[in-house]
C-alpha cells in the first residue's frame, strides 16, 4: 500500500478545527472561531486527472450563524423532512457549544434551528427507522435527544448520562450512546456504552458496556462489522453490533507513560482502513485487524478526522488548519509535503527545547529601536546572539532598556502550537492512580477568562464543576503577571517595575487586529475581477505579477523580519483600492488588511488612503456594496493601529476618521459590528497611550458610538462584539473619569445601564463567558472611574 502524503492544506479558520464532514461535492469544516467554511476541489481539473489538485474555499460561502464553537457536523445524502410540506434533497446538520442544532440545505442556507439541549451539542448521527430518518444528538448536558425533524422537536430524550454524550444509530435500529464519565472525588468514573431500543412510546434500555479505561469520545459505524469507539485511554475498539470488542488498537504511551487522548476516528471509503487522531499530534492509519499501517505526525494536537469519497482523509486540529492526505502522489501540490514536514520538525523542536520562546521569530536586538513600545514599562523580547533577550520600554527616553536573558517560561509561550501571553501550569491528580498530571493553560491578556477555562475543560475532559475554580485561577495569575524569568547573572535593570493590574479587562492593554492569513484564492479572485472591470482600470499582466510577489511575501511569515514590499507593489494595490468598482474591490481590501500585519506594512497607509477607504466603505447611495467591502474597510483601519507611523496618521486625522466611523452605525450586520467595535476599542487604547492628543469631547464621541452599536438587533451582536464594546467603554471611563460630567455621556451611560441590566444580555446562551468582564464594568461605573 502506498503511503499517505499531504495533498493540500485548507487555511482560513481563526480557531482550532473541531469538526469536519463531506459530501461528494463539498467539504465543511467547523471551528472554535464559530465559523463553518465550505471547500471545493479545483474545478479546472477533472476527477480522473492525475495532476496536483487543490481545494478552494467557496466564495462568500462561509457560515457565521453560530454563536459558539462548531463541535459537530453531519451530512445527509438522503431527503430530510423539515416540515410537512418542505423536504430538503440532502442537508448538513451542525451542533454547537451554543446548545443549538442547525439544519442547512446544500446551498448553505439555514432552514431550521432545533433547541432543547442545555449544554453544548458535541455529537450528531442519523437513525434509519422504517421509512424515515431520525436525528440523534448528544450533548454536554448528559442527554441524547431523538428528533423528528418534521416536527422540529424531540420524540424522546434519554437522560442521566455522565457529562458529554456521543451518539450512533446502528443498522439494526438500535441506538448506542457513550459518555465521558463523571467526577467522583479525584476520579473520573462511569464512562460507558449504553444500548437502547426505540419503541413507539418509549426508549427501552438494553445493556451497558464498560470496557474502556477513560472517557469515550466518538462512535462510528464500521460497515459489515458493527461499530467502533475511541477513548481518552488511547484505544480504539472495533465491535460487533452487539458491542462485543473484536479488535483493539492502541496509540503508544507518551514519555510519561500515559496515553494520548484519541478524539476522533473515521472509516475510509474502501471500508478496510480506519484512521484515528489524537492530542498526541498524530493521525494513524490502521487495518481493521489492528495492524498499524502508518503514523503521520502533525504540528499540533488533532481534534477530528473525516473520510473523503476517493479513499483520502482530512484532519483538523489545534493549529487551525485542515489537511487532506492521499495515497495518490500525483495529485499532491508541489512542496506541500516538504513544507508540512518542516512545520512538524519546527513544532517538535519547540517542544524539545524546553522553553516556549521561538527565538527565530523575534526581532533582532540591533533593530530594536525600529519597534516602538506600546506603553510605559512594556516588556518585549528580542533575538540577541541566538538567545531571547528581554527589554523594557522607557517612554520618557523613547527607547528600550535592557533587562536580561530570558531563560524560563514564567510568562509567554506556546500551548499546542499557539502562542499566548501567559502559559499557566496546572497540576491535576490522575483519577484512580494518585499520579500528578501536569497540564498548561494558554491565556492572552484581555481574553475572556471563562472562555479560556471552558476551552481547557473541554480539551482535557474535566468536570464542568471546575469552570468557576479554573476561571478564578486564571484571573489570579493574570493579576500576578510578571516579566519573563531572567538569568540571575545578567545585569538586571533595577528600575523594572511592572504595574499591578487592578482589573483583568480594563484598561485595554493592546491593540486588537484581524490577522488570519488566508491568501489561497485572493489572486484567482483578483484576476477574475480584473477581466470584468472597465479596461482603463484593469491591472496589466506585469502588475498582477507584482501583486503575486506581494502575496508571497505575506505568506512567508517566518521571514517578516527580513522582507519588505516594493513601492511598485504598494502603488498597484492602492490604485486597485481607489479605482475598482465598489462591488469588486473587496479582495484587494483583504490583501491590504494582510499587508498591514507585516512590519513594513505601514508604508501602504497615509492620510488620503484611510479617508478614501472609509468614505467608499460607508457609501449608501450604491445598492450593490458587499458586506465584505464594509467590514474589510474597518478591519484595515483596525490593523493600522499596529504601527506607530499609522497611529500618528490616525491621531492627525482623528476628527475626520471618527466622523466617518459614525456612518457605519447604519450597517447593522454581525461582521460589520464586530469590526466597528474593534476600531473603537483600539481608539480607547490610543487615547490611553496619547492622552494629551484627545479632548474629553472626542472621548465622549467614542462612548456615544459604542453605546449606539448596542442598539443593533440582538442576533447581530456576537459575544466578541459585546466584549469589545464593554472594554472600550470601561477603558474610556477608567482613563478619563471627568468624561462623566458631560451631559451626553451621562445619557449614554444610562442607556448602557439599561442594556447590561436587561433581558438582552441574559439572552446570550453563553452569558457566563461575559460575566467577569461585565462585573468589572459595573464596578467601574459604580465607582465613577476612580480606581
Amino acid at each position: 500500500m502506498s503511503a499517505y502524503r499531504l495533498q493540500c492544506e485548507l487555511l482560513g479558520h481563526e480557531g482550532a478545527v473541531r469538526s469536519i464532514n463531506t459530501s461528494n461535492e463539498e467539504i465543511w469544516t467547523g471551528s472554535m472561531d464559530s465559523v463553518i467554511r465550505r471547500w471545493k476541489r479545483d474545478p479546472s481539473i477533472l476527477e480522473n486527472e492525475s495532476k496536483p489538485t487543490n481545494f478552494y474555499e467557496m466564495e462568500g460561502a462561509a457560515i457565521y450563524n453560530h454563536e459558539h464553537w462548531v463541535t459537530a457536523i453531519l451530512y445527509s445524502p438522503n431527503p430530510v423532512h423539515v416540515s410537512d410540506n418542505q423536504v430538503l434533497q440532502g442537508a448538513f446538520v451542525t451542533g454547537s457549544m451554543d446548545r443549538c442544532i442547525r439544519i442547512f440545505n446544500l446551498n448553505g442556507e439555514q432552514v431550521i434551528t432545533l433547541r432543547g439541549h442545555e449544554g453544548g451539542v458535541i455529537s450528531l448521527a442519523w437513525l434509519r427507522k422504517m421509512d424515515r430518518s431520525l436525528l440523534l444528538s448528544g450533548s454536554w448536558d448528559g442527554t441524547c435527544h431523538i428528533w423528528d425533524t418534521t416536527l422540529q422537536e424531540p420524540l424522546h430524550i434519554i437522560p442521566n448520562h455522565e457529562n458529554g454524550v456521543s451518539v450512533l444509530g446502528l443498522e439494526d435500529g438500535q441506538v448506542v450512546t457513550a459518555s465521558t464519565g463523571k467526577q467522583v472525588g479525584n476520579e473520573v468514573v462511569d464512562f460507558q456504552l449504553r444500548f437502547w431500543k426505540l419503541g413507539q412510546q418509549k426508549v427501552e434500555f438494553i445493556k451497558s458496556i464498560r470496557d474502556h479505561q477513560g472517557p469515550i469520545r466518538q462512535l462510528i459505524t464500521v460497515p459489515q462489522i458493527g461499530f467502533a469507539s475511541c477513548s481518552n485511554d488511547g484505544s480504539i475498539k472495533v465491535r460487533t453490533l452487539e458491542g462485543d470488542c473484536i479488535v483493539t488498537m492502541n496509540h503508544p504511551m507518551n514519555a510519561e507513560g500515559k496515553p494520548g487522548f484519541i478524539l476522533g476516528i473515521c472509516i475510509l471509503s474502501c471500508n478496510e482502513r480506519l484512521v484515528s487522531v489524537s492530542e498526541d499530534c498524530t493521525a494513524r492509519v490502521w487495518k481493521l485487524d489492528g495492524t498499524l499501517i502508518q503514523s503521520i505526525e502533525h504540528p499540533g494536537g488533532l481534534w477530528t478526522v473525516a473520510a473523503l469519497p476517493n479513499g483520502s482523509f482530512i484532519t483538523g486540529g489545534d493549529d487551525k488548519i485542515a489537511r487532506i492526505f492521499t495515497q495518490n502522489a500525483a495529485i499532491c501540490l508541489p512542496e506541500a509535503q516538504e513544507l508540512f514536514e518542516k512545520a512538524v520538525e519546527n513544532a517538535r523542536a519547540m517542544r524539545q527545547r524546553g522553553t516556549s520562546v521561538n527565538v527565530d521569530n523575534l526581532t533582532d536586538y540591533d533593530a530594536r529601536n525600529s519597534v516602538r513600545g506600546k506603553s510605559e514599562g512594556q516588556i518585549q523580547m528580542f533575538r540577541r546572539n541566538d538567545k531571547a533577550w528581554a527589554c523594557q520600554w522607557d517612554r520618557s527616553a523613547n527607547s528600550w532598556s535592557d533587562i536580561g536573558e530570558v531563560t524560563g517560561t514564567n510568562s509567554g509561550g506556546v500551548v499546542d502550537g499557539t502562542a499566548y501571553d501567559l502559559v499557566i501550569p496546572v497540576e491535576i491528580e490522575q483519577p484512580g492512580t494518585g499520579e500528578i498530571r501536569k497540564l498548561e493553560i494558554g491565556y492572552n491578556l484581555g481574553q475572556n477568562p471563562s472562555q479560556a477555562a471552558q476551552a481547557f475543560i473541554d480539551r482535557h475532559t474535566l468536570s464542568q464543576s471546575y469552570l468557576r475554580q479554573i476561571t478564578d485561577y486564571i484571573i489570579q495569575r493574570a493579576q500576578d503577571y510578571n516579566p519573563p524569568v531572567l538569568d540571575s547573572n545578567a545585569n538586571a535593570n533595577e528600575n523594572v517595575r511592572p504595574s499591578p493590574k487592578q482589573f483583568v479587562f480594563f484598561p485595554a492593554t493592546s491593540y486588537n487586529t484581524f490577522e488570519s492569513i488566508k491568501v489561497a484564492k485572493l489572486m484567482a479572485t483578483l484576476s477574475q475581477f480584473n477581466q470584468q472591470i472597465a479596461l482603463e482600470h484593469q491591472v496589466s499582466d506585469k502588475g498582477l505579477i507584482c501583486i503575486e510577489e506581494l502575496v508571497l511575501i505575506i505568506k512567508q511569515t517566518a521571514f517578516y523580519h527580513a522582507s519588505s514590499f516594493s513601492q511598485e507593489q504598494l502603488q498597484i494595490l492602492r490604485k486597485i483600492i481607489s479605482t475598482w468598482p465598489i462591488a469588486q474591490v473587496y479582495p484587494a481590501l483583504d490583501l491590504a488588511r494582510l499587508v498591514l500585519i507585516h512590519p513594513q506594512g505601514f508604508h501602504l497607509a497615509d492620510e488620503n488612503f484611510v479617508m478614501d477607504l472609509l468614505r467608499r466603505g460607508s457609501k449608501t447611495e450604491t445598492s450593490n456594496v458587499p458586506i465584505a467591502t464594509r467590514f474589510l474597510s474597518l478591519r484595515i483601519v483596525a490593523n493600522m493601529f499596529l504601527h506607530s507611523n499609522c497611529r500618528a496618521v490616525i491621531i492627525k486625522r482623528k476628527k475626520e476618521i471618527l466622523g466617518q466611523l459614525e456612518n457605519y452605525l447604519q450597517f447593522r450586520q454581525k461582521l460589520v459590528l464586530l469590526s466597528f467595535a474593534t476600531v473603537l476599542l483600539n481608539f480607547s487604547r490610543l487615547q490611553k497611550e496619547f492622552p494629551d492628543e484627545f479632548s474629553l469631547e472626542e472621548a465622549a464621541q467614542m462612548v456615544a458610538m459604542v453605546v449606539k452599536a448596542l442598539e443593533a438587533p440582538l442576533e447581530e451582536l456576537s459575544e466578541d462584539t459585546i466584549l469589545r464594546i464593554f472594554v472600550a467603554i470601561g477603558s474610556l471611563i477608567l482613563e478619563r473619569p471627568m468624561i462623566r460630567e458631560i451631559h451626553s455621556v451621562e445619557t449614554d451611560l444610562g442607556k448602557l445601564h439599561q442594556f447590561i441590566n436587561s433581558e438582552n444580555i441574559k439572552a446570550y446562551k453563553s452569558a457566563d463567558a461575559t460575566r467577569d468582564c461585565l462585573n468589572e464594568l459595573k464596578e467601574i461605573l459604580i465607582m465613577g472611574g476612580n480606581n
